[in-house]
């Protein structure tokens, strides 16, 4: 008795499909191009500077003033512990 007239067809579909599937190994992933690369490594270290720089400068531009703050409660605290 031949195994296909045991199982349905599907069953023998499904276990060919899965067993092509397995002893194919997936293709290499697309390595970018040689020109494409140096291009746009630039516009990337860029994009991480700006990333970096945006919130440093955002603290520079209030540090006087939270400085302040920071003597003006300083002062507060001072005044009442005496």
């Amino acid at each position: 008795m031949r195994m296909s007239s045991l199982l349905s067809p599907g069953v023998v579909l499904a276990m060919l499909t899965l067993g092509s599937g397995c002893s194919q190994s997936a293709p290499p992933p697309a390595q970018p191009t040689a020109e494409a690369k140096p291009a746009a490594e630039p516009a990337r270290n860029q994009e991480l500077n700006q990333a970096i720089q945006q919130p440093l400068d955002k603290a520079r531009g209030v540090e006087a003033q939270v400085l302040d703050e920071a003597a003006k409660k300083r002062e507060e605290i001072d005044a009442q512990s005496e």
